[in-house]
């Protein structure tokens, strides 16, 4: 018909006039395999990663680290004391300012 020059053939009407190269179904399924492919081992990665965290998890005892990590800086920053006045140390670790404070700290409250 006159006039249709300036009309584009949708996709479907090329495929039916002029099909399919070989090269671009090809590569189209292969696409697609891979595509499956990585679906499919989706549900194992995340199992592999569930499993390594029980792993972790159990052997680790990650919260009796945790706790005597906090044990260690409370004691450190309430305990660790010096500059006594009679029985109570009025300064603690961040107070060390000088060679002498730093030592009398440690001689006196951290050991």
């Amino acid at each position: 018909p006159v006039g249709s020059e300036l009309t584009q053939p949708s996709p479907e009407e090329v495929v039916q006039q002029h099909g399919v190269q070989e090269k671009v179904f090809a590569a189209y399924l292969h696409a697609a395999i891979q595509g499956e492919q990585a679906v499919k081992s989706l549900p194992w990665a995340i199992l592999s990663v569930v499993l390594l965290a029980l792993v972790i998890l159990s052997h680790d005892a990650t919260d009796d680290i945790q706790s005597l990590q906090a044990s260690v800086d409370h004691d450190i920053f309430h305990g660790a004391r010096f500059a006594f006045n009679g029985n109570f140390g009025k300064k603690n670790y961040q107070d060390v300012n000088s060679n002498a404070d730093f030592w009398s700290w440690m001689n006196l409250g951290f050991m």
